[in-house]
């Protein structure tokens, strides 16, 4: 026999397709499309849906909604003084916590209906459940008395049911669990399916640490979700021990540039040289352990002060060398301040220190590392001055003997290089020492110079006619 097939049939994913789906399937002769049933179409219209799938999107907006619940709240209470610094925001204000309760409210209703859900299904499993068991017991026992079944019929038959309507009774629980583990899964699977970086790709290991002579060839960059260029040819030499400062406008390309020698990203254009070779022939693994980066807004973990300075360093350190890096860096005296000194808790992203004496512990686990390479990414500027003459005389510290790459926007903070580069949306417009820049009166460098030196000259009168 052969059938029509419509588009209604289908081949259904939960069961073998062993005869056609009735939705229009009919018997037809010549001239007319006809198929053999193990070839039904897969069109989708009568597909029976898994119960598990068919919660799923349910139980994924509802953990969205948790997220986002969680994220508006990460994001503003934190931030709660400046609501409350800024009145002439007010309906603002009102706008952004009316947002929080309306989606607070809908997580609210979403997990209220689960639990509503869940408290009627056990008794109404209970009372359905508890029918079905006593009127097929009573229809079973009748059966027996009029001799339909035996006793023994009726004994299996009892003992069969028990054993099945209970484990029945409990899909529905593990439908809901099931839908709730899809999900987490889907999301975990995300990131686990990320491809991981290689870290020992390199084809050139050296036994020591680098010498630190570093040289960019018509460097180019691209970002991998980018069409522009963030570099684009960018060439100059340092030798070891010696300071390249990077100065320019926000988006010029400085962060960049540096965060190709350890490799987070890989240039696009030209090459790289460390030590005559170029740098993609070395490990990630390798660079990272030979740089150190001093960071504009530096991370402490919730840890101790000495688990903090000695975060990365790669081996077992002792008491003596963690407080000579302290000194180092200027903040052996804070830490012996506090009750407990090296063993003090400092908190989530250390709340415990201000912004200098974090930026000091920062300092400290670099030195301890001893890196070849310096990298640091305009790590006074969120400081006082009283600060960030301390910062300097520790950084100073730091820098000897390690060439050192400094991004800054401040011309005191680049006065110091033995090589200064411009930079201007992603090209090196100008390039030397402070005082071979200076003279060049149509170049950014001395356009930066003279606003800095008149604020600065303003801020210093201002001050004395105070006085």
């Amino acid at each position: 026999m052969t059938y029509v097939v419509t588009e209604a049939c289908i081949k259904c994913k939960y069961m073998d397709c062993v005869e056609v789906c009735p939705v229009d399937c009919f018997y037809e002769g010549e001239n007319m499309l006809v198929i053999h049933p193990d070839e039904c179409i897969d069109c989708g219209v009568c597909e029976p849906e898994c119960p598990v799938e068919a919660i799923k999107p349910d139980t994924e907006k509802g953990i969205d909604k948790w997220l986002e619940v969680n994220r508006v709240y990460a994001e503003k209470w934190p931030n709660i003084t400046a609501k409350k610094e800024a009145p002439a925001d007010a309906d603002k204000y009102r706008d952004e916590k009316g947002k929080f309760e309306k989606d607070n409210w809908t997580k609210y209703m979403k997990g209220k209906f689960l639990l509503l859900m869940h408290s009627l299904f056990w008794p109404l499993s209970d009372i359905v459940l508890g029918l079905q068991m006593l009127f097929g017991f009573v229809y079973a026992a009748t059966m027996a008395i009029n001799g339909e079944i035996t006793v023994g019929m009726y004994i299996a038959y009892v003992g069969l049911v028990v054993w099945l309507i209970w484990p029945i009774r409990n899909l529905g629980r593990i439908i809901v669990n099931a839908s709730s583990g899809m999900v987490s899964y889907g999301r975990l699977m995300e990131i686990v399916k990320q491809a991981r970086e290689p870290l020992f790709d390199g084809t050139y290991q050296p036994e020591g640490p680098v010498k630190g002579e570093i040289a960019f060839e018509n460097v180019s960059f691209i970002y991998s979700d980018g069409k522009d260029h963030v570099l684009k040819d960018v060439s100059f030499r340092v030798q070891p021990g010696q300071a390249v400062a990077l100065l320019g406008s926000t988006g010029s390309g400085k962060s960049s540039m540096v965060n190709l020698l350890p490799r987070f990203h890989e240039y696009t254009g030209g090459r790289i040289l460390l030590d005559g070779v170029e740098l993609k022939e070395y490990s990630r693994a390798y660079l990272r352990r030979q740089i150190g980066i001093v960071e504009q807004e530096p991370f402490l973990f919730s840890r101790s002060i000495r688990e903090n300075i000695t975060y990365g360093v790669g081996r077992d350190v002792s008491q003596e060398e963690v407080e000579r890096a302290a000194k180092a860096a200027a903040v052996h005296d804070v830490i012996l301040g506090f009750p407990d000194g090296y063993n003090t808790l400092v908190g989530e992203k250390g709340v415990t220190l201000s912004g200098g004496q974090k930026q000091r512990v920062t300092i400290a686990r670099t030195l301890l590392k001893n890196p070849r390479i310096l990298i640091l990414d305009d790590s006074t500027s969120s400081v006082d001055t009283e600060t960030e003459a301390a910062i300097r005389d520790a950084l100073n510290e730091l820098m000897e003997n390690r060439t050192t790459f400094i991004i800054a926007h401040r011309i005191q903070s680049v006065m110091i290089a033995d090589l200064i580069l411009v930079l201007d949306k992603g090209e090196v417009i100008q390039m030397g020492t402070h005082e071979e820049l200076v003279p060049q009166r149509d170049g950014m460098y001395r356009r930066i110079y003279d606003i800095q030196t008149r604020i600065d000259e303003e801020l210093e009168m201002e001050i004395s006619r105070v006085n």
